[in-house]
């Protein structure tokens, strides 16, 4: 006689496969949207980073050790708020050589107007050093 077979199997392997099925579904759909999110996240911070109007005032520089120091005040000549500031300086010898990079970033949010005193140091420089020149590079988050 003809026996029934057991179908457990089957059905249990069906069940795995519907449930493997969603599962994967539900994982590339979240994928897909958190790449969106990051995407449109990156994009406002972009947005927000911004030259400010400012103006560097008694900006004194000096080699110390192995550091070249900056040192001066920044003032604010925008209404804006900002969230931070940075100030950054790219040193360079007489022959365009990159010698030393460094900045200074500024946290407290200011109004237009304000003066800030900023204290940048590059460290590592080449001992002896007298004759540098260097670039300002100043943005701002708001």
């Amino acid at each position: 006689m003809f026996a029934m077979p057991d179908l457990t199997q089957l059905k249990n392997g069906i069940k795995f496969g519907i449930g493997f099925t969603i599962a994967s579904l539900i994982t590339g759909w979240l994928v897909f949207r958190a790449n969106d999110s990051i995407t449109a996240i990156l994009h406002a911070s972009e947005k927000q980073t911004f030259k400010p109007d400012v103006e560097i005032q008694a900006l004194n520089h000096w080699v110390r050790n192995d550091e070249l120091v900056f040192v001066g005040k920044v003032v604010n000549k925008s209404s804006i708020n900002w969230k931070s500031l940075d100030i950054a300086f790219i040193a360079t010898d007489a022959n365009g050589k990159t010698i030393g990079r460094c900045n200074d970033t500024l946290y407290e949010p200011r109004f237009g107007g304000t003066t800030i005193t900023f204290e940048a140091v590059c460290q590592k420089i080449p001992p002896g050093l007298t004759n540098y020149q260097y670039e300002i590079s100043i943005y701002g988050r708001y």
